[in-house]
């Protein structure tokens, strides 16, 4: 069990159930018509994801660029996710 929790396991199974859990949501929104809609999902769960994306690389001994190129999609989508929200 501690090799699981050590592991990318855990990493894997957190960014399965985020990708269920936007799948779900868009579901939801399509045919129910309420919640959130997709577009003001997309780029919040984007920008996690590539955080959980450059966990992983670490956590699996990838070389250290995919790291940082997982880093920064992760703020360069969390920077287009605000500046899409920000009222003037």
């Amino acid at each position: 069990m501690n090799e699981f929790f050590s592991d990318t396991g855990i990493i894997d199974i957190v960014i399965l159930c985020t990708l269920v859990e936007w799948c779900g949501l868009w579901l939801w929104y399509r045919y129910s018509g309420r919640g959130l809609a997709p577009v003001e999902l997309r780029l919040t769960l984007l920008s996690g994801l590539c955080l959980m994306f450059a966990v992983r690389c670490a956590l699996s001994g990838l070389p250290q660029f995919l790291v940082m190129l997982s880093l920064l999609a992760a703020g360069a989508t969390h920077v287009a996710d605000i500046r899409r929200r920000w009222k003037s």
